[in-house]
């Protein structure tokens, strides 16, 4: 696989079964990435109108409607090497395609990361020419309709009533211009205009998609506010679950796994509007440790190593529904001695966490001798 990106079989899997329920309608993709289901589209007759914001998907549009998307090569090093390359109407994407990966290793901040990058240096001619070869065999030859380069939210608002629309959007904020910052630095294009867009903060935008156009959203949280409309469980990325969010009466019963087993399974946490009263019911209890790896991510800073998974965990609960997490781990594998190595409380003040925790102690220190038992 040369595309970067690529989604998960169990989502391809599932976009397949939607788009294939759907008699041939305009399919609007946000966020097209590397053409997974654009392709898939296409291919099943749809007239599909593409969007991203980022260059290598332009270099693809540009390849699939057989137009020129000027791009300039500002990086010397780079530029001399791009210059022993064939001219190809595939040439400007392999030079992105070559720096992304040669990019892991720009920093060199290590006798490794200096060696990968003189190695690609040296072996440049002969990664050009294979992966040239290899679109010579897999040509792009689908067909879009358009492709918007720029904001998503824009795209997708511009689309016809009667059009279909399918949305990856992506899951971390500001994780393109991350991954890809050499390359921005190292040409000159015409860039496009967007918002940074944090998923975290998707879900009232993606229940106002749900509830105004025919859509099929894909995520990896649990939105409170697109609860309705969730057909399932499309598949797992990175130890995440990737749920599939969908308005299409013709597959609102089209699924991976059924919609009320996961809701069963994830606990679903308080929403953003809520308030605390003098009759409120809080609770703690055991909750399986990836219900704190499916949510934390929400509630905590970017620098924190989500992969942390302690031995067992404690859920928080207003009236039944999730506000807090406490993940602990054993300490010389003895009940008496553990350490907690994750505790936070959704949209709460420090103080109020720490009143909490001292009032729930004796339950917390109950619970979790049970579970070294």
């Amino acid at each position: 696989m040369v595309f970067i990106g690529a989604i998960d079989k169990n989502s391809r899997a599932a976009a397949q079964q939607i788009l294939s329920a759907i008699p041939p309608s305009n399919i609007y993709v946000g966020c097209s990435g590397n053409f997974t289901f654009d392709q898939m589209a296409s291919r099943l007759g749809h007239s599909v109108y593409s969007n991203d914001v980022s260059l290598y998907s332009r270099l693809i549009a540009a390849a699939l409607m057989k137009e020129d998307f000027p791009i300039q090569c500002v990086n010397d090093e780079l530029a001399a090497v791009f210059q022993g390359w064939q001219n190809t109407p595939y040439t400007s994407l392999i030079q992105v395609i070559f720096s992304i990966k040669i990019g892991e290793f720009s920093a060199k901040k290590n006798d490794y990361q200096c060696m990968m990058w003189d190695n690609y240096i040296m072996q440049n001619q002969q990664y050009f020419e294979e992966l040239l070869e290899w679109f010579m065999r897999n040509p792009l030859n689908f067909k879009i309709a358009s492709f918007h380069f720029g904001d998503f939210k824009e795209h997708l608002q511009n689309a016809p009533e009667d059009a279909t629309l399918l949305l990856y959007a992506p899951t971390y904020k500001a994780g393109y211009e991350k991954l890809y910052k050499f390359v921005e630095q190292s040409f000159e294009y015409e860039r496009p205009n967007y918002e940074i867009f944090d998923s975290k903060l998707a879900g009232a935008y993606y229940a106002e998609l749900l509830q105004t156009k025919r859509a099929c959203i894909y995520g990896d949280i649990l939105y409170p506010e697109a609860s309705d409309y969730l057909i399932g469980m499309a598949g797992a990325v990175n130890k995440k679950t990737v749920y599939c969010f969908a308005s299409i009466p013709d597959v609102q019963h089209m699924y991976m796994q059924p919609a009320t087993k996961l809701l069963s399974k994830i606990p679903v946490i308080l929403r953003p509007h809520d308030q605390f009263s003098d009759n409120t019911e809080i609770t703690v209890n055991v909750i399986p440790k990836n219900v704190v790896s499916h949510y934390k991510h929400l509630f905590m800073s970017s620098k924190v190593k989500y992969s942390l998974v302690g031995d067992f965990a404690l859920g928080f609960f207003a009236d039944r529904k999730l506000f807090g997490f406490a993940m602990f781990s054993k300490v010389m594998r003895t009940a008496n001695e553990w350490d907690m190595s994750l505790f936070l409380c959704v949209g709460t003040e420090r103080q109020f966490q720490l009143f909490l925790f001292r009032d729930l102690t004796y339950t917390i220190s109950l619970l979790s001798s049970l579970c070294f038992l």
